[in-house]
């Protein structure tokens, strides 16, 4: 038995080693059973024997277990020295870094500015399912989201309807839920679209401020394009070589790959070269069936080739994911011109019907009584209510 430890400064290594040879040698040769007496009297000595040894061992206990836990902090200082660095950290600094190389390539692409600052996202998580508390929470998001960009929704921003300007008006004073859902249960017997309506009214908001939102991403584009020293022209090609680096960095880190044998993901010895599971898979795709038998540059392009066909299987696993939506987008490319005629005259009909809702909801504050010479009138009101909602 050998006790080897650095920290133990208050404990003479020689004395601890003669000790533990006292006790085993007391332990071990310790009498437990007497050859004289009588059959009661020789129970008695074994009581009192393993009484006797039972406390001597007990009264060591607490010196071992102080031996015990600096051997063991020992072992983990040397297993802390011997271990490569965990560089964890600066591996999610350089994924964030990542995540905002490809936020600048979204900013830098031709799609919606709503879609570029993630606000579709809040937009789409609204829908007849959504719960009230989801429905409040997207909500929230989506006027907090709108004063990051420096605009500051208000009421007049949310009269899209009569009914959406009643639940904003709510929203407004007070977002405890209670009231909200009391607001929102008044609402929906009139109005059982009421969800549908919000989204639409978000849609519009969008829209509204388009101009600002398009000002906000040029000026956080052009920030971006300084502090990551790219244009419009060299973005994407920062972005794929960055990623492209850091997963070479993380495929190839030593703690990484030394924590997936340390936690038993993988086997030591199925990697030693002689392993028979190494064997069988080297062999099975080398068309002599024995992978030994290459000359060296035949394993070299061996091993090229075999990665080569490892990154192309996990390309094709990504790109089985979202066939459908290419298939789906060359079918609408083929027929792009007809597509381009049918865009623009939903357009119209969509401007159409935006005046109609505008002048439904105009009639509708004049039945309330709202503006110069207008006239309260409770039949008008309601009528106007049921028109908006066909509308």
């Amino acid at each position: 038995m050998r006790v080897v430890t650095k920290k133990m400064s208050n404990i003479d290594n020689i004395t601890t080693m003669k000790k533990i040879e006292i006790d085993r040698n007391h332990i071990e040769n310790f009498p437990m059973e007497t050859t004289e007496g009588t059959k009661r009297t020789k129970e008695k000595f074994y009581r009192n024997a393993v009484e006797q040894l039972n406390k001597y061992i007990d009264g060591q206990l607490s010196y071992y277990q102080d031996i015990k836990k600096e051997i063991e902090m020992e072992f983990s200082d040397r297993l802390k020295k011997e271990m490569p660095v965990d560089k964890t950290e600066i591996y999610n600094k350089d994924l964030k870094e990542l995540d905002c190389l490809l936020d600048l390539v979204k900013l830098n692409s031709d799609i919606s500015n709503s879609f570029k600052l993630k606000i579709d996202f809040i937009i789409a998580s609204i829908n007849e399912e959504a719960s009230l508390e989801n429905l409040n929470l997207a909500l929230k998001k989506f006027v907090e989201r709108f004063k990051e960009l420096g605009i500051i929704l208000t009421i007049d921003d949310f009269k899209y309807t009569m009914f959406t300007e009643q639940y904003m008006s709510s929203f407004f004073k007070d977002s405890s839920f209670e009231l909200l859902k009391d607001t929102f249960e008044k609402i929906y017997f009139a109005c059982p679209d009421i969800k549908l309506q919000l989204k639409m009214n978000l849609s519009y908001i969008v829209q509204k401020y388009n101009h600002q939102l398009n000002k906000y991403v040029e000026s956080y584009k052009e920030k971006l394009f300084l502090d990551y020293s790219v244009n419009s022209n060299t973005v994407i090609e920062k972005y794929t070589s960055f990623r492209y680096d850091l997963g070479n960095r993380m495929a190839s880190d030593e703690f990484y790959n030394t924590t997936i044998f340390t936690s038993g993901k993988k086997k030591i010895q199925d990697f030693i070269e002689n392993s028979p599971a190494r064997i069988k898979n080297y062999n099975m795709f080398v068309s002599s069936g024995d992978y030994n038998s290459l000359n060296d540059d035949e394993k070299e392009n061996f091993d090229s080739a075999v990665m080569g066909f490892y990154l192309t299987l996990n390309e094709l696993k990504k790109y089985y994911n979202y066939e459908f939506m290419l298939s789906d987008l060359l079918e609408q490319y083929k027929n792009k011109d007809s597509i381009k005629g049918q865009y623009a005259a939903k357009k119209i009909e969509i401007d159409k019907e935006e005046k109609n809702r505008l002048s439904l909801y105009k009639n509708y504050l004049k039945a309330c009584g709202v503006g110069f010479l207008a006239k309260k009138n409770d039949n008008k009101r309601k009528d106007f209510m049921l028109k908006m909602n066909e509308q």
